[in-house]
C-alpha cells in the first residue's frame, strides 16, 4: 500500500552452483522469507531447496545491498501491528523451467486503505 519502495533487495540470491541454477520461485525466495519474519537481526534466513544461500554480501549481485544480518521485515512492527495483518494467499507465476502456469503462495499483507488525494 506503499507509493514508494522500502528498499532494493535482491528476490532470490545466485545459488552456490552458479547463475544457471538460479532458483526464481517466489515462494522459495530469500525475499518472501524476510518479509514474513519477525525474526532478530541475522535469524531469519532458512535455506529452502539444496542450492540456497543467504543473501550475503557474496551471494548477491556484484555484492550489492547483502541482507542476511537484518531482522525480519515484521521485527520492528508490534505484536498488535503483527496480529492485524492478514493470512493471504497470492497467485504467483512460474517459470517455463519449472513447469510454467502459476501457483498460491502464502504470505500477510495489510489491509490497504483508500488511498487520498493531495
Amino acid at each position: 500500500c506503499t507509493a514508494e519502495h522500502l528498499a532494493l533487495k535482491a528476490m532470490q540470491k545466485q545459488a552456490a552452483l552458479g547463475a544457471k541454477h538460479l532458483n526464481n520461485r517466489y515462494i522459495y525466495s530469500n525475499l518472501r522469507q524476510w518479509l514474513n519474519s519477525p525474526a532478530a537481526a541475522g535469524q531469519w534466513y532458512t535455506a529452502q531447496h539444496s542450492a540456497d544461500q543467504t543473501p550475503d554480501s557474496s551471494h548477491v549481485w556484484n555484492g550489492v545491498n547483502p541482507y542476511s544480518g537484518l531482522a525480519g521485515f515484521l521485527n520492528a512492527f508490534t505484536a498488535n501491528e503483527r496480529a492485524a495483518l492478514l493470512n493471504t494467499t497470492i497467485t504467483v507465476g512460474k517459470s517455463s523451467t519449472d513447469g510454467g502456469g502459476t501457483e498460491p503462495a502464502r504470505t500477510r499483507s495489510s489491509p490497504c486503505p483508500a488511498r487520498r488525494s493531495a
